[in-house]
């Protein structure tokens, strides 16, 4: 039995060595239930490894050891320079309870945005006993950050423990605004009378401070309560756009019957960034009273970030036979980019006859570049027979990474068509296109491409050390292939 292991663990050191991550992959996680006393020491090495998929099998199976020294070997990578890796170990962390409050907390200064969010959203399932006493004895040493996460956590807990600090920070006129504004925010979780009537009293008062202003809006709607909605739809005739543009957000925990009204006016605005809020909140709550104003308004809007959001709103709430004037339009521009926004937005419906003639129309007669083709072909996924012309050229591109790109989105389109014009790509020159084009086979191949990866792992198999990656790509495809097509 010795030896077994003595072999299995050689085997194992001599995988994370290996240049293709999957060996080592595929090494750690045969460390799974393995009762021997030299697994730990195996996951420690794992966690220096280079490639941090490994890394975080790594972390996954070290939180399921029972030894003292888990917690400092998770800790010892919460610094890891990959944001996915320091992720894992955070998540990890949560099993630990409070031991973990502190090195979590702490990552609340981490430059990383995604690291501060993931330290948030394990701190918030630990509860509020253990975050408050954060919150009320912060000091003047404590960075904006630290304070932001803390309220932020505190925001998203359905606790009325965590009221009383939430109020006491947003009553602090010498704080700072934006947690202020998130310490308003979290209160609007509570339909309680006093808190509302703080929340109004305050947004009353602060006429000069904006942020807390927003935040007592976007607090009011949360609440979704009459005096709230009262005072949200005042606030649409402030002079400030800011103000006007929180409040016609807020309305969307309103019903459509409530808010629909103030939407079609707020979609004639003078300001962009509330027509573009509006026209979210209409495709959020889909209020199709809204749908000719909606049109009226693209022909005129000259704001691209406004017309993106108004077609995605058009989409979500018209049928088919509206978009008809908005294809005329289009035919005539000369506005490459309006062009591949439409196909994005409008990509999602599954009516062919009336979109695939006009992705056909405006192939023919808009230039499009790379970058348009690929965020083009990955919308269309309705739409096989325009994605794959979309995206098939890009596999031979000199920059491999759009190559990469156009195969990870091939693989999403579950039509045969795709699948077969993927083989005579198989063999395109980039090695990491070329395995990618190999993975999206394996995603949507059927026994045809079935027959075409085994012939070709047969040839593989001939020098196995000089096509170890290959093979293991091939096989994975494979599988995946049987697995779905129900071949053993």
């Amino acid at each position: 039995m010795n030896r077994e292991n003595d072999a299995f663990f050689e085997k194992y050191y001599n995988a994370l060595q290996q240049y293709y991550y999957g060996w080592g992959l595929k090494a750690v996680q045969s460390l799974e239930g393995r009762n021997d006393s030299r697994v730990f020491d195996a996951l420690l090495v794992a966690l220096e490894y280079g490639y941090h998929e490994v890394q975080i099998a790594a972390i996954q199976l070290l939180a399921k050891q029972d030894n003292p020294l888990t917690f400092d070997a998770i800790c010892s990578v919460l610094e890891d320079a990959n944001a996915d890796v320091r992720n894992a170990a955070i998540e990890a962390l949560a099993k630990f309870g409070t031991k973990a409050l502190l090195p979590i907390i702490n990552l609340l200064d981490n430059e990383d945005e995604n690291v501060q969010e993931t330290a948030a959203e394990v701190f918030t399932t630990m509860g509020a006993e253990a975050i408050i006493p954060f919150a009320e004895n912060w000091g003047d040493s404590t960075t904006f950050p630290r304070k932001f996460g803390i309220v932020m956590v505190l925001s998203e807990i359905p606790d009325i423990k965590v009221i009383a600090p939430l109020l006491k920070i947003l009553q602090d006129e010498s704080e700072d605004q934006e947690v202020r504004f998130e310490a308003a925010y979290g209160l609007g979780q509570f339909v309680d009378d006093n808190v509302i009537n703080i929340l109004e009293a305050l947004f009353r008062s602060a006429t000069q401070n904006i942020q807390v202003r927003q935040g007592v809006l976007k607090a009011l709607g949360r609440t979704a309560t009459e005096s709230g909605f009262n005072l949200i739809t005042g606030a649409l005739s402030d002079e400030s756009e800011d103000i006007r543009s929180i409040a016609i957000f807020s309305l969307r925990y309103f019903r459509v019957e409530e808010v629909e009204e103030y939407m079609v006016t707020a979609l004639n605005d003078s300001s962009a960034e509330v027509r573009r809020l509006a026209a979210r909140v209409v495709e959020n709550l889909k209020i199709e009273s809204a749908l000719e104003p909606l049109l009226k308004l693209f022909e005129v809007e000259s704001n691209v970030k406004v017309l993106r959001q108004i077609m995605a709103a058009i989409a979500k709430i018209a049928d088919t036979s509206v978009i008809a004037p908005l294809i005329e339009i289009l035919l005539t521009t000369d506005n490459k980019w309006l062009v591949a926004e439409f196909a994005q937005a409008f990509g999602k419906l599954e009516d062919n006859s009336v979109v695939a003639p006009f992705i056909q129309a405006v192939m023919r007669k808009v230039p499009i570049d790379d970058s348009d083709r690929l965020a083009i072909g990955k919308a269309l996924r309705n739409y096989p027979d325009e994605a794959v012309t979309l995206l098939i050229p890009l596999l031979n591109h000199p920059n491999e990474k759009w190559g990469i790109q156009a195969a990870l989105a091939l693989s999403k389109i579950a039509d045969k068509k795709a699948a077969s014009t993927l083989l005579p790509t198989l063999h395109v020159k980039s090695r990491d296109v070329h395995l990618h084009t190999i993975f999206a086979l394996g995603e949507i191949g059927t026994q045809k491409e079935l027959v075409v990866l085994q012939d070709y792992l047969q040839e593989l198999s001939s020098s196995p050390d000089e096509n170890s990656n290959d093979i293991d790509w091939t096989e994975q495809a494979i599988d995946k292939i049987k697995a779905r097509e129900a071949i053993f």
